[in-house]
């Protein structure tokens, strides 16, 4: 079955993320905690905003209502959760917590509470872009290219050299 996308995405200013609790905790007398990963995939709480006209106003209750029944069907919308683009996510609106906050003539301020589950990420890809920021700093992406070409001359050209 493939997800209706709710195709307006919500404003920058009005993101309020808490992230998925994937890692159980046990405190323990007299020592330090105990900690390991627990669930996979856990689903975020997200705070959205949307500040429209009254098209849009229209276009976002009617999908509410009548696409995801009220919250209790999934859909795909676009966020800045995981990466600094906006990506797709499979979500649900949290029953209870549509709220029209305010209006003015033709402008509408809504927000709405979302489970957001996670983007599929490379963990690996993660990891290596970390590595790298912290060695090269913010400029890595024009760093790395150099730096990979001399490993590619010692690997290639020059090692072979030593083993003659």
């Amino acid at each position: 079955m493939a997800l209706t996308k709710l195709v307006i995405p919500p404003d920058q200013s009005g993101y309020s993320v808490t992230d998925g609790n994937e890692v159980l905790a046990v405190s323990l007398d007299g020592g330090a905690s105990r900690f390991r990963r627990d669930v996979l995939g856990a689903t975020s709480l997200v705070n959205v905003q949307w500040s429209i006209g009254p098209n849009e106003y229209k276009y976002i209750r009617s999908f509410y209502r009548a696409l995801t029944g009220k919250g209790a069907k999934p859909f795909l919308i676009d966020l800045y959760l995981d990466e600094a683009d906006l990506t797709e996510h499979k979500s649900y609106f949290v029953p209870g917590t549509m709220k029209l906050l305010s209006q003015k003539g033709l402008q509408f301020v809504v927000s709405v509470q979302l489970e957001v589950y996670p983007a599929e990420i490379d963990e690996d890809a993660e990891a290596y872009f970390v590595v790298l920021f912290s060695e090269l700093g913010e400029n890595w992406e024009t760093e790395f290219p150099i730096l990979e070409n001399e490993i590619n001359n010692i690997i290639n050209f020059e090692f072979p050299r030593y083993l003659e």
